[in-house]
């Protein structure tokens, strides 16, 4: 395809097109050396309308001669080619300059879904300048973009995983100094006082820093911690301790549904809270100030599970969005902060725990985040 305008040349060249071929002959380009280009080909006169398109360009975006030949572009599938950025590169470019190339256009099709498009354009007018064409070659790169967005998703998660080894190795030793004292100095305390009260918070919160910086090289490794019989009521309940002021501060409600029991279930309990701490966190952003999130924990009707549910009266999640929550380095924060790593690390904990998670949102209507793992038996 680079080199297409010289092919263009060369064909026009061999069909002596320039010299003897009147709009009324177009109709008689040879078919058989035009349909050899991958690419989709459109041929469009001085008022923009269709008088030629290939065999790619039917097959691609699904449609047939009779609606495509004497159609303005712009008419063409129901005003699906009314595209913004192809009336700024055929009235504003292409007026002023005769060659345009890799000019990149995406847009949504009613039948054939998301294209990126790259497409390459000459205008040509014949010696007398009694009449001008313009040939405009789309070639589909939807795919090519889609493989480079998952090399580079690939990449950073790479760079993570590297990010994590130096703060493992910077943070671990420290923080393990950390709790060796805390534990020397709660173990001098009376047991139920309120100094022993505070030292068992502190050392819980550094015990799941250390868990945190863990569960990053968890994240790039898939690297599963150890498991043991968890009581998600327990879990639920200790990870609020971390948020709980934050979240006051904020007017922000935090409802408790909990039963009196639930099932057990395997699993690492920093891991959990974790996922956890990452929802709430989540929830408190979409809030921003004075709403309500509700921690609702129950056993599955359906099926041997556990059902842990965040919810909240944020701003909610707009339906294109749902699909990507997920996705490492997704992220609707911009420059406000967050690198859309939060999520996909609660989906692998979620998934090293045999559980799945999704999320039920409308936009202005807050989310629900649901998460099931299986239950001992």
């Amino acid at each position: 395809m680079y080199g297409l305008y010289t092919d263009f040349d060369e064909i026009i060249f061999c069909c002596g097109i320039m010299e003897t071929v009147e709009k009324k002959d177009l109709a008689s380009f040879n078919d058989d050396i035009l349909n050899t280009l991958q690419e989709s080909l459109l041929v469009l006169d001085s008022g923009l309308r269709v008088v030629y398109a290939n065999r790619s360009f039917y097959s691609t975006f699904k449609v047939d001669t009779h609606t495509t030949e004497g159609v303005l572009v712009y008419e063409l599938g129901n005003g699906q080619w009314n595209i913004p950025k192809l009336r700024d590169l055929l009235e504003k470019i292409l007026p002023t300059t005769s060659v345009i190339e890799k000019f990149e256009v995406e847009h949504d099709f009613p039948v054939v879904g998301h294209k990126t498009m790259r497409i390459n354009a000459r205008r040509v007018e014949d010696a007398k300048g009694d009449f001008s064409l313009i040939l405009m070659a789309i070639e589909d790169i939807t795919e090519e973009k889609r493989l480079m967005e998952f090399t580079t998703r690939a990449n950073k998660l790479s760079a993570v995983g590297l990010l994590s080894a130096g703060i493992a190795h910077g943070l671990n030793s420290p923080l393990t100094g950390i709790l060796n004292f805390l534990k020397v100095y709660s173990n001098h305390e009376e047991q139920g006082s309120e100094k022993f009260k505070e030292l068992k918070l502190m050392l819980e919160a550094a015990s799941f820093m250390s868990q945190t910086i863990q569960n990053l090289t968890q994240f790039a490794g898939d690297i599963k911690g150890a498991v043991s019989p968890i009581d998600i009521i327990e879990v639920a309940n200790s990870t609020l301790l971390f948020t709980e002021r934050q979240l006051v501060v904020n007017n922000i409600e935090i409802v408790r549904d909990f039963p009196e029991h639930v099932r057990t279930i395997m699993g690492n309990k920093s891991q959990l809270q974790h996922a956890l701490l990452n929802l709430i966190l989540n929830s408190k952003d979409a809030i921003n100030s004075n709403g309500r999130i509700t921690i609702r924990l129950r056993d599955s009707t359906v099926d041997n599970s556990v059902i842990i549910e965040v919810e909240d009266t944020g701003y909610g999640i707009p339906a294109e969005n749902l699909p990507m929550m997920f996705t490492p380095f997704f992220t609707t924060k911009g420059d406000n902060g967050g690198v859309g790593l939060g999520l996909s690390a609660v989906k692998g904990i979620i998934d090293n725990h045999n559980g799945t998670i999704r999320v039920e949102s409308e936009e202005g209507k807050g989310a629900k985040f649901i998460i099931n793992i299986p239950a001992t038996v």
